[in-house]
């Protein structure tokens, strides 16, 4: 699970743009500082929303380390941007006051303008479901009843000071729209063209490798329809690309999760988490 820059608890660099360049860069830090032989075993990623042009991004700039790759509605090739994020002022945010980019932010995140001192505290930062022996107890949700995903989004905007600055960078610069030449190369890749890794390693593990995107039916951020179309025209490899669907909106990941897990599973041909 990595953080990104500029979002739940980690910092928010400055006077950069928060693009593929930067967050390739973060995923290339987490990787080279962790103990485990990430390189060299290869492994699969998984993009959720934003996460998904980012993945799609470092596996078309870093084929001999990807093996494959999970799409949860994704951004990257998205044909226009929900109604919330279309106000000039993202792209021109020298346009307007501090105070209008923060209520604009807002708006698009679905939270509350309130004082920041008024504001409830997510009560438990780490859920605790983990029985005696430290292992995670199966039959439990990995969110607990009282669990709002929303109250998170809440507290992320009124305390984290580089919230704003990132959304816009990421509004401005990031793998949300336009992706398209990256998206088609991970295709060229996985059907082995000649050239399209742009790298020495003779067989990168991103070819003969395969993508499952799952998307929300009712996702009024991501359009499914749309996407999904896109996906599979510049992958061209229907063989390699899964599409699944599961009720909800853009946050079907949280309040359909196990759906998610079982259909990541199976694509993997995991056991089922059910004894």
């Amino acid at each position: 699970m990595l953080d990104l820059w500029g979002r739940g608890y980690s910092d928010a660099p400055l006077n950069i743009h928060y693009d593929v360049r930067l967050y390739n860069t973060q995923i290339s830090f987490a990787i080279d500082s962790s103990p485990l032989e990430w390189k060299s075993q290869g492994f699969s990623m998984i993009g959720y929303s934003l996460g998904g042009g980012i993945a799609m991004a470092y596996a078309a700039h870093h084929p001999q380390h990807v093996e494959s790759i999970v799409l949860l509605a994704p951004g990257g090739i998205l044909r226009q941007m929900p109604d919330d994020y279309k106000s000039l002022f993202f792209r021109y945010p020298s346009l307007c006051s501090s105070e209008l980019l923060r209520r604009l932010v807002a708006k698009a995140q679905g939270v509350e303008l309130r004082n920041p001192k008024n504001a409830p505290v997510v009560q438990k930062e780490v859920v605790d479901l983990h029985d005696e022996a430290g292992s995670r107890k199966v039959n439990e949700p990995w969110y607990k009843d009282d669990f709002n995903i929303s109250a998170v989004v809440q507290w992320q905007f009124e305390n984290h000071h580089g919230l704003i600055h990132t959304f816009v960078s990421n509004y401005q610069y990031g793998p949300i729209m336009y992706q398209n030449t990256d998206w088609e190369r991970v295709g060229k890749i996985i059907k082995g063209e000649a050239g399209a890794a742009h790298t020495t390693s003779t067989s990168p593990k991103l070819q003969g490798g395969r993508i499952l995107a799952i998307f929300g039916i009712d996702d009024n951020i991501v359009n499914g329809r749309e996407v999904s179309k896109d996906l599979l025209q510049l992958i061209g490899a229907k063989e390699s690309t899964e599409i699944r669907w599961i009720s909800g909106g853009h946050d079907f990941p949280v309040h359909h999760s196990d759906e998610v897990v079982d259909h990541i599973a199976s694509f993997w041909d995991l056991a089922s988490r059910d004894p």
